[in-house]
């Protein structure tokens, strides 16, 4: 158990920093460096700006809700005896989907969500099934590797 919780918790940093890029590259919309700024001052600023954001941003999904209900996923598919790969992939995708559509609509309000423009709810469906999907690969690449 203590070896699960330790991969986990491995693939929620990885997944954070995977995830905080991408999403700091999309929400910047291509206004990612500023002009009096040399290349490296460039680079250095992403990536303190895509730390920051992975940090205040993800992290705290992926360590208060996916990795203990990833936990709980591995738990129930081991109970019922299914280690099947693609059970396990569209589980963490539909439980982290539903549980930030959750955390969405009691810090925004459920008016955001109902009256959210499509090419807004495709980019959010996007980025809410991007994040479990990073965890997971991770963690069956981690869990792979040690066997």
């Amino acid at each position: 158990m203590f070896r699960d919780i330790k991969i986990k918790v491995i693939s929620g940093i990885l997944t954070s920093i995977n995830s905080g890029f991408l999403y700091y590259l999309i929400e910047s919309k291509g206004g990612i460096v500023s002009n009096e700024l040399n290349i490296v001052e460039g680079l250095f600023e992403v990536l303190i700006k895509s730390l920051f954001y992975s940090i205040i941003c993800v992290l705290p999904l992926v360590i208060l809700f996916g990795i203990p209900i990833s936990l709980l996923i591995d738990y129930v598919l081991q109970r019922f005896n299914q280690r099947n790969v693609v059970i396990s992939f569209l589980l963490h995708a539909i439980a982290y989907f539903i549980v930030v559509i959750i955390y969405w609509g009691i810090s925004f309000g459920v008016d955001k969500i109902i009256y959210m423009a499509e090419p807004e709810i495709a980019y959010n469906v996007f980025l809410f099934v991007y994040t479990p999907c990073v965890f997971w690969m991770i963690t069956y690449l981690i869990t792979r590797g040690a066997r």
